[in-house]
């Protein structure tokens, strides 16, 4: 298995990473609409926001012919909105925002994984952790930055693919059960 950068300009991965970047922004919404927060992605700009009321958290994934980690950044305010729609989230107890944060970043990657499952695209999640922030010097293939009336935030995605994987953007979420529909054992 030769697993080479998304963003490596010498090799012909853009439909794969536009198909990627597409279904995460596509599960990002819908995983927000459920928690009851309309997102709106915007253009992504040099400095997003930055402040001590930002929460981050990063999970990985691995798979035969993916690979990658994907990282939310968000304000207090989004992490916070989401927690009053989450069943059985006491949003009233700060400390557990951290927590929320790693749990919608996981929850978002499992969306990912199933949209990934209609194209026989199987991936591994690692457990999510807190960040302290970005690295604004790390190298992410994809910088999605959306906004809402509780505040804004930042998915970031790094990603390796296969040589051989060919994602198909039109048909990515083709036959998709519903959420809560999928077993998989």
């Amino acid at each position: 298995m030769l697993l080479l950068r998304a963003s490596d300009p010498c090799q012909e991965n853009a439909p794969n990473l536009a198909a990627l970047a597409l279904t995460l922004r596509q599960s990002c919404i819908e995983l927000m609409a459920d928690y009851g927060l309309r997102v709106t992605p915007q253009k992504w700009q040099v400095e997003p926001t930055r402040s001590s009321t930002m929460l981050t958290a990063e999970v990985d994934f691995k798979g035969r012919l993916l690979c990658g980690s994907i990282v939310l950044s968000a304000t207090r305010s989004v992490i916070l909105e989401t927690a009053h729609g989450a069943v059985g989230m006491d949003a009233r107890a700060p400390r557990s925002l951290s927590d929320w944060n790693g749990e919608l970043v996981n929850q978002l990657l499992g969306r990912v994984k199933n949209k990934l499952r209609t194209q026989e695209v199987s991936v591994d999640v690692s457990v999510p952790r807190p960040l302290v922030t970005v690295e604004p010097t790390r190298d992410y293939d994809v910088r999605q930055q959306f906004s809402s009336a509780a505040g804004t935030f930042c998915l970031f995605l790094v990603a390796l693919f296969d040589a051989g994987l060919a994602l198909g953007v039109g048909s990515i979420d083709e036959g998709l059960p519903s959420e809560g529909e999928l077993l998989l054992f």
